[in-house]
């Protein structure tokens, strides 16, 4: 087990990079003001689209109002090295190891309107297409292009609503090293600030734990 009083560990995942982009896109929709035909506030009732983790959990909400939702593909972490070794400290003993992590997020802009969803995957696109760079600087991943705009088509979990996808290919380091003697894992995670890494992980967390709580 990880030793997680070390500042060094942190909990870190690839819903660290979920929330990311639910956050990102959550500012985006929540900016422009209410008159904005698909506003996004923290209270719900205020809220004019619907934009959580995961899909296809509230058919009710699409049917009387668009979502998009943020997933993830598979991830792969690829080795870059022999035996990931990058490098040790001869002194102490300590062992480096270096990784990347390579997939897809996915973000499905959905509607009981097919106007309405291509409209969306239009907008999500070309937001996440000129935010890339900023994306990249603010939060150190390695890469979150290409954008790819899918086409409009009936959405596989309710024939009744159509879904345009839009995806960003990622790829972010992984590091970690170990010490002979305690065998911990003493340095591991993507490169994103320690403070904003927790609040992605617990933002994509806990929009993936919405069905555990009662329906109002």
């Amino acid at each position: 087990m990880s030793d997680t009083s070390h500042p060094y560990v942190l909990v870190k995942s690839t819903l660290d990079i979920m929330g990311l982009y639910l956050s990102v896109l959550r500012e985006r929709f929540s900016s422009p003001g209410t008159q904005f035909p698909w506003y996004w506030d923290d209270a719900d009732h205020l809220s004019k689209i619907y934009i959580e983790a995961g899909s296809g959990d509230e058919l009710k909400k699409n049917d009387v109002r668009p979502a998009i939702y943020v997933d993830r593909s598979p991830i792969v972490f690829a080795k870059v090295a022999l035996g990931d070794f990058a490098g040790s400290n001869m002194r102490t003993g300590l062992k480096a190891f270096y990784s990347t992590g390579v997939g897809q997020i996915n973000i499905d802009c959905v509607s009981k309107n097919r106007g309405e969803s291509a409209v969306l995957g239009d907008l999500v696109q070309g937001f996440m297409l000129m935010s890339s760079d900023e994306i990249l600087a603010a939060h150190s991943l390695r890469d979150c292009t290409p954008i790819t705009l899918g086409s409009t088509e009936t959405w596989s979990k309710d024939n009744r609503l159509f879904c345009t996808r839009v995806t960003s290919e990622v790829t972010f380091d992984v590091k970690w090293a170990t010490r002979p003697a305690e065998r911990k894992i003493q340095k591991i995670g993507l490169e994103i600030d320690v403070n904003q890494a927790t609040d992605y992980h617990s933002l994509a967390i806990n929009s993936y734990s919405r069905l555990d709580y009662k329906n109002d």
